[in-house]
């Protein structure tokens, strides 16, 4: 089932129109670990809040506000790291048996430390709500699993990974779909991905992007009854049986 994913994902991201590498039309803000290092966790209401944690229980929903306060212990480069924070940021780091989001929105530009942003300067909160529902569909996992190394499990995504993740082009694709999907679904819990199929949510974000991309919405289907049901998402043993879907292809 892993080796049919990869083969599909593969597939998608050579023959799918409108699609160009993250990193080609947006500028990445600062990684974690460049945060953790010029900031430390403070208890006292000052300085700034950062999205910190990467708990499944911390974050429930695509709307989020970081919740962590921190103060910088390198005030010059904490003011150029925060000048590059965005209104979208990206997991770095994905537990994928309890993982639910692996992409928020902000609505003020803000850094993480197992989230990672795409400039403010290159990316607007209305293409960022566009791309955040993107990413936390169907489609979106499944370029993510694609690039997983190190534990398939539990797998961290360096910054050449999170540039070279497909994403629609909105120079020549309609964001509408995707932004009215992600306003009507912002505060909606997004269960784990093992559960994909119970609730709704999921079903609503494919739609929306089966519509930008112009793709068949049965496939999309297939593809996220598969990915919910492979061993390192759902935490189970592979099915005696799998059905391969040709046509997902």
């Amino acid at each position: 089932m892993g080796i049919f994913i990869y083969q599909v994902a593969e597939h998608l991201e050579d023959t799918t129109p409108g699609l160009s590498p993250l990193g080609d039309l947006y500028e990445m803000g600062p990684a974690g670990r460049w945060i953790r290092g010029i900031f430390q966790k403070t208890t006292e209401n000052t300085g700034i809040k950062v999205f910190y944690g990467r708990s499944s229980k911390l974050r429930t929903t695509m709307a989020a506000t970081p919740e962590q306060w921190m103060r910088a212990k390198k005030e010059q480069l904490a003011h150029r790291y925060l000048s590059q924070g965005g209104y979208l940021l990206l997991s770095s780091w994905f537990r994928t048996t309890s993982g639910r989001l692996l992409a928020l929105v902000s609505q003020t530009p803000a850094v993480g430390s197992a989230w990672v942003p795409i400039q403010s300067t290159s990316l607007s909160l209305d293409e960022a709500k566009a791309i955040c529902a993107y990413f936390n569909s169907t489609l979106g996992m499944l370029f993510f699993l694609n690039r997983r190394s190190g534990t398939l499990s539990n797998p961290q995504f360096s910054m050449a990974h999170l540039c070279s993740l497909p994403v629609p082009n909105f120079g020549s694709l309609d964001s509408s779909h995707l932004m009215q999907a992600f306003e009507s679904t912002k505060n909606q819990t997004i269960h784990p991905w093992k559960l994909a199929e119970k609730y709704p949510v999921r079903e609503d974000l494919d739609r929306a992007y089966a519509k930008s991309l112009n793709i068949d919405l049965n496939k999309i289907r297939n593809l996220r009854s598969i990915i919910s049901k492979e061993p390192t998402v759902s935490n189970q043993p592979a099915p005696c049986e799998v059905e391969v879907l040709q046509e997902a292809a």
